[in-house]
Protein backbone atom coordinates (compact mmCIF):
# COMPACT_ATOMS: atom_id res chain seq x y z
CA UNK A 1 0.00 0.00 0.00
CA UNK A 2 1.66 3.28 -0.64
CA UNK A 3 2.07 5.26 1.54
CA UNK A 4 0.19 8.33 2.10
CA UNK A 5 2.06 11.94 0.90
CA UNK A 6 2.30 14.09 3.93
CA UNK A 7 3.80 18.18 3.43
CA UNK A 8 5.30 17.55 6.75
CA UNK A 9 7.60 14.66 5.84
CA UNK A 10 9.49 16.92 2.88
CA UNK A 11 13.41 17.30 4.45
CA UNK A 12 14.25 20.07 5.37
CA UNK A 13 17.34 21.44 2.95
CA UNK A 14 19.83 21.28 5.89
CA UNK A 15 19.58 17.85 6.04
CA UNK A 16 20.76 17.55 2.85
CA UNK A 17 23.36 20.28 2.78
CA UNK A 18 25.79 19.74 5.72
CA UNK A 19 27.49 23.12 3.86
CA UNK A 20 23.87 24.62 4.73
CA UNK A 21 23.67 24.04 8.35
CA UNK A 22 27.33 25.65 9.00
CA UNK A 23 26.11 28.95 7.19
CA UNK A 24 23.44 29.05 8.88
CA UNK A 25 25.67 28.74 12.62
CA UNK A 26 27.79 31.56 10.97
CA UNK A 27 24.84 33.57 10.44
CA UNK A 28 24.13 33.34 14.00
CA UNK A 29 27.28 33.83 15.44
CA UNK A 30 28.09 37.07 13.15
CA UNK A 31 24.93 38.42 13.64
CA UNK A 32 25.44 37.81 17.16
CA UNK A 33 28.51 39.84 17.47
CA UNK A 34 27.01 42.47 15.44
CA UNK A 35 24.99 43.56 17.84
CA UNK A 36 27.24 43.45 20.61
CA UNK A 37 29.40 45.71 18.40
CA UNK A 38 27.20 48.04 17.97
CA UNK A 39 25.87 48.20 20.93
CA UNK A 40 29.58 48.69 21.98
CA UNK A 41 30.33 51.68 19.65
CA UNK A 42 27.24 53.43 20.85
CA UNK A 43 29.09 53.54 24.32
CA UNK A 44 32.31 54.94 22.91
CA UNK A 45 30.57 57.61 21.05
CA UNK A 46 28.70 58.91 24.07
CA UNK A 47 32.25 58.36 25.96
CA UNK A 48 34.19 60.35 23.30
CA UNK A 49 31.04 63.39 23.33
CA UNK A 50 31.31 63.78 27.22
CA UNK A 51 34.91 64.90 26.64
CA UNK A 52 33.73 68.11 24.27
CA UNK A 53 34.11 68.54 20.50
CA UNK A 54 36.32 66.49 18.25
CA UNK A 55 38.97 68.35 16.24
CA UNK A 56 38.46 67.65 12.36
CA UNK A 57 39.97 64.09 11.50
CA UNK A 58 41.09 65.06 8.48
CA UNK A 59 45.13 65.82 8.15
CA UNK A 60 44.67 68.83 5.98
CA UNK A 61 41.71 70.19 8.26
CA UNK A 62 43.86 69.82 10.97
CA UNK A 63 47.06 71.63 9.68
CA UNK A 64 44.91 74.51 8.86
CA UNK A 65 42.72 74.90 11.59
CA UNK A 66 46.23 74.86 13.09
CA UNK A 67 47.51 77.54 11.41
CA UNK A 68 44.21 79.68 11.37
CA UNK A 69 44.45 79.33 15.19
CA UNK A 70 40.84 77.86 15.29
CA UNK A 71 42.51 74.85 16.97
CA UNK A 72 45.54 73.63 19.14
CA UNK A 73 48.02 71.08 17.99
CA UNK A 74 46.13 68.03 18.07
CA UNK A 75 47.18 65.47 20.89
CA UNK A 76 47.83 61.88 19.75
CA UNK A 77 44.80 59.81 19.15
CA UNK A 78 42.78 58.48 22.19
CA UNK A 79 43.00 54.93 22.69
CA UNK A 80 38.85 55.61 22.46
CA UNK A 81 39.16 57.02 19.12
CA UNK A 82 41.30 54.02 18.32
CA UNK A 83 39.09 51.89 19.38
CA UNK A 84 36.09 53.06 17.72
CA UNK A 85 37.75 53.12 14.38
CA UNK A 86 38.34 49.50 15.41
CA UNK A 87 34.88 48.69 16.36
CA UNK A 88 33.60 50.52 13.13
CA UNK A 89 35.82 48.12 10.78
CA UNK A 90 35.27 44.97 12.62
CA UNK A 91 31.36 46.01 12.15
CA UNK A 92 31.98 46.44 7.95
CA UNK A 93 33.70 43.40 7.68
CA UNK A 94 31.03 41.42 9.78
CA UNK A 95 27.97 43.36 7.27
CA UNK A 96 30.22 42.18 4.43
CA UNK A 97 30.99 38.25 5.57
CA UNK A 98 26.76 38.30 6.56
CA UNK A 99 25.67 39.89 2.80
CA UNK A 100 28.48 36.81 1.53
CA UNK A 101 26.86 34.10 3.66
CA UNK A 102 23.16 35.47 3.07
CA UNK A 103 24.04 35.05 -1.31
CA UNK A 104 25.79 30.90 -0.37
CA UNK A 105 22.71 29.97 1.95
CA UNK A 106 20.55 31.43 -1.27
CA UNK A 107 22.37 28.87 -3.47
CA UNK A 108 22.89 26.37 -1.33
CA UNK A 109 19.17 25.83 -0.33
CA UNK A 110 18.25 26.26 -4.14
CA UNK A 111 21.06 23.08 -5.04
CA UNK A 112 18.89 21.20 -2.00
CA UNK A 113 15.67 22.29 -2.81
CA UNK A 114 15.80 20.36 -6.54
CA UNK A 115 15.37 16.89 -5.65
CA UNK A 116 12.72 17.76 -3.15
CA UNK A 117 10.69 19.48 -5.54
CA UNK A 118 11.00 17.03 -7.95
CA UNK A 119 10.35 14.39 -5.36
CA UNK A 120 6.91 16.55 -4.83
CA UNK A 121 5.90 17.39 -8.61
CA UNK A 122 3.82 14.45 -8.71
CA UNK A 123 1.77 14.97 -5.64
CA UNK A 124 1.71 18.81 -7.03
CA UNK A 125 0.49 18.12 -9.95
CA UNK A 126 -2.00 15.72 -8.95
CA UNK A 127 -3.65 18.60 -6.59
CA UNK A 128 -3.97 20.84 -9.45
CA UNK A 129 -5.28 18.46 -12.12
CA UNK A 130 -8.04 18.34 -8.78
CA UNK A 131 -8.50 22.04 -8.54
CA UNK A 132 -8.98 21.76 -12.41
CA UNK A 133 -11.68 18.68 -11.97
CA UNK A 134 -13.25 20.82 -9.36
CA UNK A 135 -13.32 24.57 -11.43
CA UNK A 136 -14.66 22.50 -14.55
CA UNK A 137 -17.39 21.02 -11.89
CA UNK A 138 -17.94 24.85 -10.81
CA UNK A 139 -18.29 26.30 -13.94
CA UNK A 140 -20.62 23.51 -14.93
CA UNK A 141 -22.56 25.02 -12.35
CA UNK A 142 -22.85 28.19 -13.03
CA UNK A 143 -23.95 27.98 -16.71
CA UNK A 144 -26.42 26.08 -15.47
CA UNK A 145 -27.11 28.84 -13.36
CA UNK A 146 -27.11 30.83 -16.45
CA UNK A 147 -29.29 28.30 -18.68
CA UNK A 148 -32.33 28.93 -16.28
CA UNK A 149 -31.93 32.81 -16.37
CA UNK A 150 -31.36 32.81 -19.83
CA UNK A 151 -34.63 30.67 -20.79
CA UNK A 152 -36.88 33.40 -18.51
CA UNK A 153 -35.05 36.00 -20.08
CA UNK A 154 -35.59 34.91 -23.81
CA UNK A 155 -39.34 34.76 -22.90
CA UNK A 156 -39.36 38.32 -21.58
CA UNK A 157 -39.92 37.11 -17.71
CA UNK A 158 -38.01 39.21 -15.14
CA UNK A 159 -36.93 37.51 -12.94
CA UNK A 160 -34.12 39.02 -10.80
CA UNK A 161 -36.69 40.19 -7.80
CA UNK A 162 -37.47 36.93 -7.25
CA UNK A 163 -34.71 34.50 -7.73
CA UNK A 164 -31.95 37.02 -7.01
CA UNK A 165 -28.75 37.36 -8.96
CA UNK A 166 -26.54 34.95 -7.23
CA UNK A 167 -24.07 34.49 -10.52
CA UNK A 168 -19.91 33.88 -9.37
CA UNK A 169 -18.78 35.95 -12.46
CA UNK A 170 -16.46 37.89 -10.33
CA UNK A 171 -15.05 34.16 -9.23
CA UNK A 172 -15.78 31.94 -12.01
CA UNK A 173 -16.13 35.39 -15.08
CA UNK A 174 -18.42 34.61 -17.24
CA UNK A 175 -19.29 30.53 -18.34
CA UNK A 176 -19.05 31.93 -21.70
CA UNK A 177 -15.91 33.79 -22.11
CA UNK A 178 -13.46 31.87 -23.88
CA UNK A 179 -10.55 34.66 -23.14
CA UNK A 180 -11.38 34.97 -19.42
CA UNK A 181 -9.32 33.91 -16.37
CA UNK A 182 -10.62 30.43 -15.89
CA UNK A 183 -10.21 29.62 -20.05
CA UNK A 184 -6.87 31.43 -19.63
CA UNK A 185 -5.74 29.10 -16.16
CA UNK A 186 -7.25 25.74 -17.98
CA UNK A 187 -5.47 26.71 -21.32
CA UNK A 188 -1.90 26.95 -19.16
CA UNK A 189 -2.56 24.09 -17.33
CA UNK A 190 -3.29 21.93 -20.32
CA UNK A 191 -0.26 23.04 -22.10
CA UNK A 192 1.78 21.58 -18.66
CA UNK A 193 0.25 18.17 -19.38
CA UNK A 194 -2.07 18.51 -16.31
CA UNK A 195 -5.30 18.27 -18.02
CA UNK A 196 -5.92 17.48 -21.58
CA UNK A 197 -7.61 20.05 -23.79
CA UNK A 198 -10.30 17.84 -24.71
CA UNK A 199 -11.68 18.55 -20.75
CA UNK A 200 -11.61 22.28 -21.14
CA UNK A 201 -15.86 22.87 -21.71
CA UNK A 202 -16.98 24.15 -24.18
CA UNK A 203 -18.13 27.32 -23.83
CA UNK A 204 -14.37 28.19 -22.94
CA UNK A 205 -12.66 26.89 -25.80
CA UNK A 206 -10.77 29.42 -28.40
Amino acid sequence: MTKPFRLADLPDPRELTPDLRKIYEDEVRFGAELKSLRVRLTDLASSRSSRGPRPPSDPQDVRVAVMLGDADVPSPRSGTDIEIDNVRQRISDIERAIAILASRRRAAIDAAGVPIVAAIQPEYRRRVRALGEALIAAHGAHLAMYEVTDALGDRGISWGGQLGVHFADQILGSPRDSYGQLAYWLYEVADAGIIDKGEIPAELRR
